[in-house]
C-alpha cells in the first residue's frame, strides 16, 4: 500500500511540474464576443480526454480525465483556478483487479468532498465500476474511500438534498435490453461501502429508462443530469437525445416522469448543466459538435456548433460536458467518436473550449452552488 501511495504521489508531482511549463491559452479577463468559441486550454498528451467538471465554493473548477484514449497514463483530475491556471490535482487510484481508473462524472457533496464516478465499463463490463469519495481538507486531497461498488457504466453524478444521484448509462442484466438507470444514494448510507446487486430491482435504483437504438447500432442511455431551482431532476439520454424531467417526492423517490425534450429534437445528450438562476439547461450535443440551451418552457437554442475539427482552432471536438462559470461556458471535449458523429477521428489535440454566453440567457446573479 505504501508503494502504491508513493507511486501516485510521484506521478502527481511529475505531472504537476509539467503542467506549470504550459503557457495559458486564455486569461480570466479576456474579452469574448457572445457565442464565439475560443481555446480555453490545449493539454499535453497525459490529459488526452477532459470529461466531467465540478466547481467548488472558491470558484476552482475540477476536471476529470479518464484517458481512455491514451491508457498509458492514469486517470487524472485537474484543477483550474479562477485565474485560469491549471495543474494536475490528483491521480485516481486504479481498480485492484483491472489496474485502471476511469474518472468521469464528478461532483462536490455537502460534506465538501469530491465524489467520482470511476467508470470501468471499457475494461470490464461485469459490474466492476465504482463511486469514489476523495476526502478534502482545506482544498487538498487527504485520501480516498470506495463508497459504492457493483455499478456498470456510471457516468453523470450530482449531489442534491442529502443524496448522491448517479446515472448508469448501460445498467442492464442482458446486453439486448438497452436499459439504463438512475441511482440515489443517501449521504448516511455512504458512510459504509455500498455494494449494489446486478438486478433491475436493486436497492437505490430509483428508475430505469430504455435507450432508443440508433442506426449505428448504439443504445447508450442515461448520461448528464442536474436539478433545477425547484428540485426537479433532468436526465439526458446519450444516444437518442431525449431529456426527461422528474418531479421528486420528499423521500427522494420519483413522483412523476415526463419527456422534456422529445426524440428527434437534438441528436444526442451527453453532459447537462442547469443554471439555477434562469433554469436554462446547457446540453453537450456530442454527436453534432454542438451546445444547446433549452429554456424552462422547452424552447431549444443552439449556442454553438461546428464541423469536424482537431480542436487546434479552439473549437469543440466532440463536447461532452458544459459548465457555466460566471457568464462563460467551459466545455470539455471528449474526442472519442462513434459512427455518425461529426467528429470522425481521435487526434493528438486535447482541448477545452470557452464560450461567452449571450446576456439574454443569463440571470441577474451568478449561480454559486458548488457542483
Amino acid at each position: 500500500m505504501k508503494v502504491i501511495k508513493l507511486t501516485l504521489l510521484l506521478t502527481c508531482f511529475c505531472l504537476r511540474a509539467a503542467a506549470q511549463d504550459v503557457a495559458p491559452d486564455m486569461t480570466a479577463g479576456t474579452d469574448l464576443q457572445p457565442g464565439d468559441q475560443h481555446m480555453l486550454f490545449r493539454f499535453p498528451d497525459f490529459l488526452a480526454q477532459p470529461d466531467g467538471m465540478a466547481i467548488d465554493r472558491a470558484g476552482n473548477v475540477y476536471v476529470s480525465n479518464p484517458n481512455f484514449n491514451n491508457p498509458e497514463y492514469p486517470g487524472l483530475l485537474l484543477k483550474i483556478t479562477p485565474e485560469y491556471e491549471w495543474s494536475v490535482f490528483y491521480a485516481t487510484p486504479a481498480h485492484p483487479e483491472t489496474q485502471k481508473a476511469g474518472p468521469m462524472g464528478i461532483t462536490f457533496g455537502t460534506d465538501g468532498n469530491l465524489y467520482i464516478a470511476d467508470n470501468q465499463y471499457y475494461v470490464d463490463k461485469d459490474y466492476a465500476s465504482r463511486i469514489l469519495r476523495l476526502n478534502m481538507e482545506d482544498g487538498k486531497p487527504t485520501g480516498v474511500d470506495v463508497v459504492v461498488t457493483g455499478l456498470k457504466h456510471p457516468n453523470g453524478v450530482r449531489w442534491h438534498d442529502g443524496a448522491l444521484y448517479v446515472t448508469d448509462t448501460k445498467w442492464e442484466v442482458e446486453d439486448s435490453t438497452n436499459t439504463s438507470g438512475i441511482w440515489r444514494f443517501p449521504e448516511a448510507d455512504l458512510n459504509d461501502s455500498i455494494h449494489v446487486a446486478a438486478s433491475m430491482d436493486a436497492k437505490y435504483l430509483i428508475d430505469t429508462l430504455h435507450a432508443i437504438r440508433q442506426p449505428n447500432g448504439k443504445a447508450f442511455g442515461t448520461d448528464g443530469l442536474d436539478f433545477d431551482s425547484e428540485g426537479n431532476l433532468f436526465v439526458g439520454m446519450f444516444s437518442d437525445g431525449r431529456v426527461f424531467k422528474f418531479a421528486m417526492n420528499a423521500d427522494g423517490t420519483v413522483a412523476s416522469r415526463d419527456i422534456f425534450v422529445e426524440y428527434g429534437t437534438i441528436p444526442s445528450c451527453d453532459g447537462l448543466f442547469i443554471d439555477r438562476n434562469t433554469d436554462n439547461l446547457y446540453i453537450a450535443d456530442s454527436q453534432a459538435n454542438a451546445i444547446r440551451i433549452v429554456e424552462p418552457d422547452g424552447t431549444v437554442h443552439t449556442l454553438a456548433e461546428n464541423g469536424d475539427t482537431t480542436g487546434a482552432d479552439g473549437k469543440m471536438d466532440q463536447p461532452c460536458e458544459p459548465l457555466l462559470v460566471g457568464n462563460k461556458l467551459f466545455v470539455a471535449n471528449f474526442d472519442s467518436p462513434n459512427e455518425n458523429f461529426v467528429n470522425t477521428r481521435y487526434d493528438d489535440i486535447h482541448n477545452m473550449t470557452i464560450i461567452q454566453v449571450p446576456a439574454e440567457f443569463l440571470g441577474t446573479t451568478t449561480d454559486t452552488n458548488d457542483r
